[in-house]
């Protein structure tokens, strides 16, 4: 590594670090947009309770529900054993990820394009990258996606075979953190390095192309090993319920071009919403054609003989190939995956569009994209400022954190875990649903089953409903919590004990009596707004006292 690429990585270090640590007790990190920075008492209680968990030595789908998969845990349970069992230890290792995520964004563009360029890549990435704000899971995964096209790019640029150790490491890390995310990561190296070999080292095409193979082959093996151990004594509902890629396992499903519309119609209104960005989106589709003619014309006309264009082939590949999901589902949040990809085109683009201009406007082109930085940075601090005050914060023990969530639902959870911190006894457990785990990891108490989450799509059956009923009575549970998301309008979901859970709602109904309640149950209960809570109490249990 040069010394400017050295000293550019040194500085963007330092910035990250300005841009990080003083927002680490804020959920959301740097976001203020969407759902970014809101709580949510199913997800991402879910995560924290499932890396408690995982601390105690317990092992996701088997001891634990999980929908992912089973590396992340391991991960964020040492931060746990490092730095204590709260929200703000979580944090700290979601934000190292971002961090690291940034510095290989960097790595990638500085092995293409100047590092004078690259470090305000990875600042944009850091800006408006796009967070996962529903789990603490998928960053792992886009780190993982970026050590292969890191891979990829070192291949490209040096052909020096070591980097495919690296890029079968990372590949095989994302099959244990997003089983199909590793499928596209393995299936883009394969595509990239192949054309690669055919193109620039035809005499070693056969032999590497072997090796492509086998190493997937080899990746496949493993991981399956490693999921059919984690996997074995469940049922193969259960399997499902931990691995919903069947379609009748989501609730979301839309054919692609319904996709597409719903990708394609929100940019085209942003786009022609002012003046502004009309002029910057023609700006950027004249670049990236520049970019395209510079490159025609350095190698003699023949494209596909331009290593910087079959590494933009590359990416471009990577970031369609990432939609999958988008595309079967409409749930636009699942095009974050494809988003990093996107801004290293973005920035690729800029860069090689701009090579030949005369110098005034490359200038003006870097002055901007400096000047655009800064003010996003300085307006994204005034955001979350806005956020850190007492009515966002959480101030139960394990929580302690700046959240988006409204006054309101602060209030109600902050009862509710109150409640039964002081309700429940040390050693006793209790249950809560429909999918509010949040109040297991608040409390520091063990659900009483493996099973977290009660809704239509997760498809419980009456044999499941029975063995969660003789859990409930072997571990003497005498507190209920229900949440208002017993009753749900969203698509999937359904009626705790009516559309599903039928035998377990009936037992609840049956046997435990309401001691009180907390929130507005009027409200519709959301993923992360209009919070509410009752507390149930065993019949035969209502005149004991603590």
């Amino acid at each position: 590594m040069n010394k400017q690429k050295t000293f550019s990585l040194i500085l963007l270090i330092i910035i990250s670090l300005f841009l990080f640590i003083p927002n680490i007790d804020y959920l959301g990190l740097l976001s203020t947009n969407g759902f970014d920075g809101l709580l949510a008492t199913g997800d991402l209680g879910r995560d924290f309770y499932a890396f408690e968990r995982t601390l105690h030595g317990e092992l996701p789908y088997k001891d634990y529900w999980w929908v992912y998969g089973p590396a992340m845990p391991f991960y964020y349970a040492a931060f746990f054993k490092l730095f204590g069992v709260n929200i703000i230890s979580a944090l700290l290792g979601k934000t190292l990820l971002l961090l690291a995520c940034g510095i290989v964004f960097y790595l990638i563009l500085a092995e293409i394009i100047p590092a004078s360029y690259a470090i305000l890549g990875a600042i944009w990435f850091y800006l408006f990258g796009g967070d996962f704000f529903f789990t603490f899971n998928h960053i792992g995964g886009i780190f993982g996606l970026l050590v292969t096209a890191l891979c990829i790019a070192l291949y490209f640029t040096r052909g020096e075979r070591k980097y495919h150790i690296s890029a079968i490491a990372a590949i095989f890390l994302l099959f244990l953190i997003k089983l199909n995310f590793g499928f596209t990561s393995l299936i883009t190296w394969t595509v990239s390095c192949g054309l690669s070999d055919y193109l620039f080292r035809k005499e070693d095409f056969k032999k590497n192309l072997i090796f492509y193979l086998i190493s997937g082959g080899i990746i496949i093996t493993l991981a399956g090993f490693a999921y059919f151990l984690l996997l074995q004594n469940l049922t193969m509902h259960e399997i499902r319920q931990c691995l919903p890629y069947l379609k009748a396992d989501s609730p979301y499903h839309v054919s692609p071009l319904k996709a597409l519309s719903i990708l394609i119609k929100p940019l085209f209104a942003d786009v022609f919403s002012k003046i502004v960005n009309i002029i910057i989106s023609c700006g950027l589709l004249l670049l990236a054609a520049r970019a395209f003619l510079n490159m025609k014309k350095e190698s003699g006309g023949k494209l596909l003989q331009n290593k910087k264009f079959l590494f933009i082939l590359s990416m471009a590949f990577f970031a369609l190939i990432n939609l999958h999901e988008f595309l079967k589902s409409g749930v636009y949040y699942r095009t974050y995956w494809s988003k990093p990809f996107c801004l290293l085109l973005m920035f690729l683009f800029i860069y090689f569009g701009s090579a030949k201009l005369p110098k005034i406007f490359k200038l003006a082109i870097y002055f901007y994209l400096v000047c655009f930085l800064a003010l996003s940075t300085f307006f994204r601090f005034k955001e979350i400022s806005l956020i850190k005050t007492p009515e966002h914060y959480l101030p139960v023990d394990r929580a302690k954190v700046f959240i988006k969530n409204s006054p309101d639902w602060v209030k109600a959870v902050s009862q509710t875990a109150l409640f039964i911190n002081y309700n429940i006894k040390d050693k006793e457990q209790f249950f809560t649903a429909p999918y509010d785990p949040l109040y297991y990891f608040l409390s520091g108490k063990k659900a009483p089953d493996r099973q977290l989450i009660f809704f239509d799509h997760i498809n419980i059956r009456k044999e499941q409903e029975e063995k969660i009923i003789g859990a409930l009575k072997q571990n003497n549970i005498k507190w209920v919590i229900l949440s208002n998301r017993i009753v749900s309008y969203e698509p999937g979901m359904g009626v705790f004990g009516k559309t599903n859970s039928v035998v377990l709602g009936k037992y609840i109904e049956d046997n435990f009596g309401q001691v009180a309640s907390f929130g507005d149950w009027i409200a519709n209960g959301g993923w992360g707004w209009d919070h509410s809570t009752i507390a149930l109490k065993r019949s035969d249990t209502l005149n004991e006292q603590k």
